[in-house]
């Protein structure tokens, strides 16, 4: 007997298995926020954070022998993945008031899915009924163990005004694919065409609701769209014509019975403009995201090798070679400043420190305005080469009693030298930074130019388009 039906016994360990298509290399991460309705009728609302997904009941969140279910799963989502755990009630009232069994129990829980599917099993452990064993009246049988189907439907309600603002999106999107030869010179220009058109049908898409035909047709369209090849040859310009003009016409159709209006606009939109500006964004944050790995290196090495410096400089006093041991730190001063002074690095040392902090907070862009000189910092070198002073650490052992001086010393020297081999490459990221920031900008020219040439064909207020800055800078720029 099993836990879950009229006389069910306890169902203890539950497991998911979510089953979808691979996902291809670029494809978006999967979006589960949103309504559900499970296999048994009841309606959950999941929310998203990252890999993290809690699904929530909407209501019947009672179990019927007493207590309530804070939520129905808890998991981490890993490609089309999810394990976690699941809150179940224990339905037989025998179970729970002459066996002693929770009313409310969790679970562990393994599955696999989809955009819009979530299905598996979860693993039962079942219980004999035995007139043997007293009051309880059940045993436990771990042979009977099995595993249940289960499953989540995604549920919806189409927002009219968002499908048809989806559609007009789209449409624009095909008529500058219809004409990309004029606005994409590039092949790269041209692939953030196609991609800002599969996006936007990705949005017409996840606007319908229930309408798998309608839902079907967008699928087929959109893999056409991604099959497109740059077009070199006649054939290729043939192609797409021939996919966009099918595209268009879906789109047409699906606005004409579900907005009842044409939405097909001349007016020109910003839509490559976008698309560059999105993939700088994007750019931007990944390199963000890799100096903030080689800096937090850094900044350990920086730190180390500061709180060494005076174990480093009485080490070399004892050894009898002190001015060499001043040359040294004289030397990277800049780059570590001086434990007597209380600061860790120069001005421009603390300056980029500043800079960097600021910029993974978010207070500096890509495309803003940062005037900042390093070019002292980035030519930083030791007064002697890190294996001459090493060797001259290790000849003067016998001179200094104790480990504490010399184990100093040494890490003042290794944290120095590892320090300074990571300022080529942070030198280089923010080069890398600086780049992009410039053609950051150059974008932001072009997307206010076509902003205000779309409002004045609108009607509408130039006044509202974004101004770009004057000039971008990343610190350290030659």
């Amino acid at each position: 007997m099993k836990k879950g039906s009229m006389i069910i016994p306890l169902l203890i360990l539950i497991t998911f298995v979510f089953s979808s298509a691979v996902l291809a290399q670029n494809q978006k991460p999967i979006d589960l926020n949103g309504k559900w309705k499970n296999s048994e009728g009841q309606e959950v609302e999941i929310k998203q954070s990252g890999q993290g997904v809690k699904a929530v009941f909407i209501t019947n969140s009672e179990c019927p022998n007493g207590g309530k279910r804070e939520y129905y799963i808890n998991g981490q989502l890993q490609d089309a993945s999810l394990t976690g755990s699941m809150m179940r009630c224990t339905r037989d009232p025998h179970l729970v008031n002459d066996c002693g069994l929770a009313s409310v129990y969790t679970t562990t829980f393994k599955a696999t899915v989809n955009q819009d599917k979530i299905s598996g099993t979860w693993h039962t452990e079942w219980y004999d009924y035995d007139d043997s064993v007293g009051n309880c009246k059940y045993k436990r049988n771990s042979s009977r163990d099995h595993d249940e189907n289960f499953s989540l439907t995604r549920t919806c309600e189409t927002n009219k005004e968002k499908l048809c603002a989806a559609i007009d999106e789209a449409l624009q999107a095909t008529g500058y694919m219809a004409s990309s030869k004029d606005v994409a010179s590039t092949q790269s220009d041209y692939v953030l065409l196609r991609g800002y058109l599969i996006e936007r049908l990705d949005r017409v898409r996840n606007e319908i609701c229930d309408d798998k035909d309608a839902q079907n047709k967008i699928d087929q369209i959109k893999n056409m769209v991604e099959s497109l090849p740059y077009p070199r040859i006649q054939g290729d310009v043939a192609r797409q014509n021939d996919v966009i003009t099918q595209a268009a016409l879906a789109l047409k159709n699906l606005n004409a019975g579900s907005c009842g209006e044409t939405v097909a606009s001349n007016c020109q939109e910003l839509v490559l403009e976008k698309a560059q500006l999105e993939r700088l964004e994007r750019a931007w944050d990944e390199l963000k995201e890799e100096l903030n790995k080689e800096w937090s290196k850094f900044q350990g090495y920086q730190s180390n090798a500061a709180d060494n410096t005076e174990g480093y400089r009485a080490y070399m006093s004892l050894c009898g070679i002190g001015e060499v041991g001043e040359e040294v730190i004289e030397s990277l001063m800049g780059l570590l400043g001086d434990e007597k002074l209380g600061a860790h690095g120069s001005h421009e040392a603390i300056e980029l420190k500043n800079f960097v902090e600021r910029l993974m907070e978010g207070a500096i862009t890509a495309g803003e305005v940062v005037d900042v000189d390093l070019n002292d910092l980035w030519n930083t070198k030791m007064a002697l080469p890190p294996e001459s002073i090493r060797e001259r650490i290790q000849d003067c052992m016998d001179k200094v009693p104790g480990d504490s001086l010399y184990n100093a010393a040494l890490a003042y020297v290794n944290n120095g030298e590892d320090a300074l081999e990571m300022l080529p490459e942070i030198h280089g990221l923010l080069n890398r930074m600086e780049r992009l920031s410039e053609e950051y900008l150059s974008w932001q020219h072009k997307y206010y130019d076509a902003c205000v040439a779309y409002a004045k064909c609108k009607g509408t207020d130039p006044g509202q388009c974004p101004k770009p800055p004057e000039a971008p800078g990343i610190p350290g720029k030659q």
